[in-house]
């Protein structure tokens, strides 16, 4: 076999192997976007939340969190979110409902849901205080937290945001 023809087949070989490297492997979990990370927090975020209908009946404030796994704001959110219902443990209710869900159509239709993220603020009696939508700073994100746990039950004049 000739020389030239032994170099060309040489060279054919590297560049599949290049074109294998960049285009058909599967990349390992460090080399992936940070996107895998913020889907993994976000499943288990909701995987703790409190389930929608304890929450109805629990008395407490509630905050629902609609979201998708395919939205990459949704998976920005987590670390955010999750500082804050830390921070008020035991004091508000965290729903989280994943709008692709089929059994949860009928929230996002009542709850008129056009976006995700979207976050709805409930007083104890579970009326609507405020509504956030999008990839809210954690400084925005905590002052409907804080007019919910002030909220009076017995000052008839309250008003909404």
């Amino acid at each position: 076999m000739p020389i030239e023809t032994i170099k060309k087949v040489i060279l054919g070989l590297a560049l599949m192997a290049v074109f294998a490297y960049f285009f058909l492997l599967p990349k390992s979990p460090a080399l992936l976007p940070s996107s895998l990370t913020g889907l993994q927090q976000l499943k288990a975020s909701s995987q703790v939340a409190v389930p929608y209908r304890i929450a109805l009946n629990n008395h407490l404030p509630t905050v629902i969190e609609f979201y998708a796994d395919w939205c990459t704001t949704c998976q920005a959110m987590p670390p955010t979110v999750r500082q804050i219902e830390k921070e008020y443990e035991h004091k508000i209710n965290w729903v989280m409902i994943n709008i692709d869900r089929p059994e949860y159509t009928y929230l996002i239709e009542e709850y008129n849901v056009e976006g995700v993220p979207q976050f709805i603020f409930f007083n104890t009696q579970q009326v609507v205080q405020e509504i956030l939508m999008g990839k809210i700073p954690s400084s925005l994100l905590v002052e409907p937290v804080h007019s919910l746990l002030n909220f009076d039950d017995t000052s008839p004049n309250q008003e909404l945001r």
